[in-house]
């Protein structure tokens, strides 16, 4: 009865959203840990790794929003506002493309793996900017 169940269960997908979801977790602590030596406020912590996370997970939406559908002319509002969203985008690692639930659902979806750097160059710098706040703190 639960080899029925089981036979069509993608277990790459599940692996790579298991994955994806612990380097997720792991740049949130991270950056957690440094929003906790940087800044002096508990509330103000909290709040700075909320709005990161947030930020994080609907930055694809704001690049979409800034491209116009048909071009008004040359606002330079706009046009700094296009500029900006773009530049927050690269600093920004991309929480939209980790841990989707197509992958553990559709098996035939191509899983691009460009979490995996970002992950990797996140957790890293977030890191070593903790081991050198806290190397220089004087308690």
């Amino acid at each position: 009865m639960i080899s029925y169940y089981l036979e069509d269960v993608n277990l790459m997908g599940i692996f790579l959203w298991s994955i994806s979801l612990f380097l997720e977790l792991s740049i949130m602590s991270a950056l957690a840990i440094v929003a906790s030596l940087i800044i002096s406020s508990a509330v103000t912590s909290v709040m700075s790794c909320f709005s990161f996370y947030i930020l994080s997970r609907m930055i694809s939406f704001f690049t979409t929003l800034e491209r116009p559908l048909v071009d008004r002319g040359g606002n330079i509002f706009e046009d700094f506002m296009g500029i900006f969203v773009k530049f927050v985008s690269i600093l920004l690692p991309r929480f939209d493309l980790y841990a989707k639930s197509s992958w553990v659902i559709y098996s035939g979806e191509t899983i691009g793996y460009v979490w995996l750097w970002q992950s990797a160059i996140y957790i890293v710098l977030l890191l070593s900017m903790a081991i050198v706040d806290f190397r220089r703190k004087q308690f």
